[in-house]
C-alpha cells in the first residue's frame, strides 16, 4: 500500500464481518454516572440527534421526504420480519436521524473512515423500523441523499460498523452491484401544493432537486452516501495537549475535522504520563490539509468544549485546547459550525 496516499488505520477483518450481525439501538437511555467516566459514548449521550418519526404501510409503495432532504423508497416486498417473511400489510414506524455536516456527524458519533481510506461524506442518516413494538427488518428499498449542488463525483453505498471500543461508527462499502452506486446526482422533482394567507391551496409547483439516488439498500441502522477522499500529500501525526490534565481519554474526545471533506477523524490514542491524545499506531493524516480540532469533554456532570479552526496541517503539530464549560444547546450550536 502506498503510505503517502492513504491514512493508514489497522482494522481487523473480524470486526469488518460483524457489521452484518444485529445490533442494540445506540440510542438506548443510560443513565450516567459522573463518578465513573469511563465510558465516552455514554458521556455525550445528550449531544445525540432527536429522530424524525413517520409510518408507511407494508405491502405498498411508500415515499417520504424528510426535513434535510433525504427521500426513502419503500417497495411492496420492502419489509420483512425477524423469521425472514416479507410484510405484505401493517403500519411499520420509521425513526430516522439525518446527519448532512460534520458536527451533526460528531454529535451522533460518526467520523469519516472506511478501513483505511478517508471519506468525503455526502449524507448519512440512522434508521430503524418496527411494526407494533417490535424491530423489523428489509430485503431492499431506495434512498435517495439530497445534494445541494448538482455533482459528477461517483458515489458509493456505505453501512455503517459500531463494533469499535470506542463506540464510533466506522463504514464499510457495499458491494458494487445494481443500485448500491452512481455515476452522479440525479435531478428530480416533487410537486408542492401552495398554500395562501388564508390556508386555501390555490395550486401547485414543482421543486427541484439534486439527490445521490440508489434503487438498492438493503440494510437499516447506519446508512451513507459517501467516496474516498483524494490524499496526495505526505502524512503526519499530531499531538493534542489539553491544558486541563484532568481531560482524558475516559471523559474526552478529539477530533481531526477536514471541512473540505465534511467529516472527522478521531484523534484516539491516549498516552496517561504525558496526557498526549495523538493518532492510534500505524494511523497518520494528510499534510498541507486544512483542519479544525475539536475536543469535547465532560467533567463534573458539566459538558465542555474547544476548537481551533482553519489551521494548514504542517509536519507534527501540537495542539493545547483550553477546555469552556457549555450547556448541551451550546455545545450543539458549535457543532453546526464545523
Amino acid at each position: 500500500m502506498n503510505r503517502h496516499r492513504h491514512i493508514l488505520v489497522v482494522i481487523s477483518s473480524f470486526l469488518l464481518l460483524l457489521a452484518s450481525c444485529s445490533k442494540p439501538d445506540y440510542r438506548d437511555s443510560v443513565l450516567i454516572n459522573t463518578n465513573d467516566r469511563t465510558d465516552v459514548n455514554t458521556l455525550f449521550h445528550s449531544l445525540r440527534s432527536t429522530p424524525e418519526v413517520f409510518t408507511v404501510t407494508a405491502g405498498t409503495y411508500s415515499e417520504v421526504r424528510l426535513s434535510k432532504g433525504t427521500r426513502f423508497r419503500f417497495y411492496p416486498h420492502s419489509f420483512k420480519d425477524n423469521s425472514g417473511n416479507i410484510l405484505t400489510s401493517g403500519t411499520v414506524r420509521l425513526s430516522v436521524i439525518e446527519m448532512y455536516s460534520t458536527g451533526s456527524a460528531l454529535a451522533n458519533r460518526s467520523v469519516g473512515l472506511s478501513g483505511n481510506q478517508l471519506l468525503n461524506n455526502t449524507g448519512q442518516v440512522y434508521v430503524t423500523a418496527t411494526m407494533d413494538g417490535v424491530e423489523i427488518g428489509v430485503t431492499k428499498y431506495g434512498i435517495d441523499f439530497y445534494s445541494p449542488v448538482h455533482s459528477g463525483m461517483p458515489m458509493g453505498l456505505y453501512y455503517g460498523v459500531t463494533d469499535y471500543s470506542d463506540s464510533l461508527v466506522r463504514w464499510m462499502r457495499v458491494g458494487n452491484t445494481a443500485g448500491t452506486a452512481v455515476n452522479a446526482t440525479t435531478l428530480d422533482s416533487m410537486s408542492v401544493v401552495v398554500i395562501d394567507t388564508l390556508g386555501t391551496g390555490v395550486g401547485t409547483v414543482n421543486i427541484y432537486r439534486n439527490y445521490n439516488q440508489f434503487d438498492s439498500c438493503g440494510a437499516l441502522h447506519w446508512v451513507s452516501s459517501q467516496y474516498p477522499a483524494t490524499v496526495t500529500t505526505g502524512l503526519t501525526d499530531i499531538s493534542v495537549i489539553p491544558a486541563d490534565t484532568l481531560f482524558n481519554s475516559s471523559n474526552t474526545a478529539v477530533f481531526v475535522v477536514f471541512p473540505d471533506y465534511h467529516m472527522a477523524v478521531p484523534v484516539s490514542n491516549y498516552d496517561s504520563h504525558t496526557h498526549i491524545f495523538s493518532m492510534a499506531v500505524g494511523y497518520n493524516i494528510p499534510l498541507e490539509s486544512r483542519i479544525d480540532v475539536v475536543t469535547i469533554g465532560h467533567k463534573n456532570g458539566l459538558l465542555y468544549y474547544s476548537s481551533q479552526n482553519n489551521v494548514t496541517l504542517t509536519q507534527g503539530m501540537v495542539f493545547s485546547p483550553v477546555m469552556t464549560a457549555h450547556t448541551v444547546t451550546e455545545v450543539l450550536n458549535l457543532l453546526a459550525t464545523l
